[in-house]
């Protein structure tokens, strides 16, 4: 027997907020260690908490009846992530410096006057039903592909050091789990703004898995070699009965002998 189409929706749009809750809850270690160190140390930025933040709000507005209506999970998950996005941004604000304060502040005045410009100009569309539509899941579309995208800001770090602290693998797993429920949920309710940023989310969290198995890889090729060295050496200690360590050099060339 066929599922039917609000059925399919129902239970992806259940998924979907699971999977979004994980995603949002992802920044949490980060921002533990921040309370732990009641300090700006090891904390997550509040720019992107603030980015968080505007996403989940155009987000909202996308999936309100006189946007686009059947889209109740939308505008349920982004509730939740918008209460998320606040807790942590109240969170930064007690612990940062009154610089960090200010610039924070300013950035939550700028997405509130874009998203009053976003509502004004909806509204003022507001018996064009496809116009409308396109123009708000367009913003929430370029937004959240945005959004997604600074998920590899850390990964330029991790590449650079092989330091496996700037990996957040919740991130990246949420990221991946989150692009496919709403991918999928996009494709039942063929909504192409729905569809394109979480496949993107689906890229973004397959890339920055891939680049975590590269560099956790390639670190203990390094290690491995560092360790046969020194064992090594030791050996050469031990037989020479030599308190001095003896220096190897692996790449030392046989030289060539002429008859």
């Amino acid at each position: 027997m066929p599922i039917s189409k609000a059925v399919a929706r129902t239970v992806l749009g259940a998924i979907g907020n699971v999977a979004s809750c994980t995603f949002f809850l992802s920044s949490a270690p980060s921002v533990w260690q921040m309370i732990r160190n009641k300090s700006m140390q090891g904390g997550v930025s509040g720019d992107l908490f603030v980015f968080k933040l505007f996403n989940c709000i155009l987000w909202m507005f996308y999936g309100l009846p006189m946007v686009h209506p059947h889209n109740f999970w939308v505008f349920l998950t982004n509730s939740f992530g918008c209460l998320f996005a606040l807790s942590y941004i109240s969170l930064y604000l007690y612990y940062a410096s009154r610089k960090q304060r200010g610039r924070i502040i300013c950035e939550l005045g700028t997405i509130l006057l874009l998203f009053g410009v976003l509502v004004v100009v909806v509204l003022l569309y507001k018996d064009y039903p496809r116009l409308k539509v396109m123009i708000a899941g367009t913003v929430c579309a370029v937004i959240s592909s945005l959004m997604h995208l600074t998920l590899l800001s850390q990964m330029g770090k991790l590449l650079k050091t092989k330091d496996t602290k700037y990996f957040l693998p919740y991130s990246s797993v949420g990221a991946f789990f989150k692009g496919a429920v709403w991918t999928a949920y996009g494709l039942v309710n063929l909504d192409i703004y729905i569809m394109v940023p979480n496949g993107f989310g689906i890229i973004i969290g397959t890339i920055q898995l891939i680049l975590f198995i590269i560099v956790l890889y390639t670190r203990n090729i390094e290690v491995t070699k560092v360790d046969f060295v020194d064992d090594l050496n030791l050996k050469i200690v031990d037989q020479v009965g030599s308190t001095k360590p003896v220096q190897m050099n692996l790449d030392v060339k046989t030289p060539c002998v002429n008859p």
